[in-house]
């Protein structure tokens, strides 16, 4: 069965894990759990991938600060394609990003035909 893992990413670039075994997805609690709260759904650019990703539905009320790190995966994904329009209604990311990264198909992460790179600030130019 697919398994896969949370990556927090705060607002000062910080990385947390959070494995999640034996299903294809995070449930609701997890993300809510790295979250703090209610989230909204929306995909970035994370290890040159798509995936879907987990915003604070509340971080401008809540005065989050800005995570210029999530913003950056979020808005590169988002200024490609015909998803630009989209972009305009993101505004700035506040608070913390959690991105679902599945675990790789074991046919391909056993022969390795699997590139995969790490987040990192110096992705970021950071």
């Amino acid at each position: 069965m697919a398994s896969g893992t949370l990556v927090k990413i705060d607002p000062t670039g910080g990385v947390t894990r959070f494995r999640c075994e034996g299903r294809a997805g995070p449930t609701v609690e997890e993300i809510q759990k790295a979250l703090g709260g209610y989230f909204a759904h929306l995909y970035c650019l994370y290890g040159g991938q798509e995936r879907s990703c987990y915003v604070d539905e509340d971080g401008d009320p809540k005065q989050l600060p800005t995570n210029p790190f999530g913003d950056r995966l979020v808005k590169e994904y988002y200024m490609g394609g015909n998803r630009v329009v989209q972009l305009n209604s993101i505004g700035t990311l506040r608070g913390n990003l959690v991105v679902w990264v599945p675990d790789p198909p074991e046919s391909q992460a056993e022969t390795g035909r699997l590139a995969t790179r790490d987040f990192s600030r110096r992705d970021l130019g950071g």
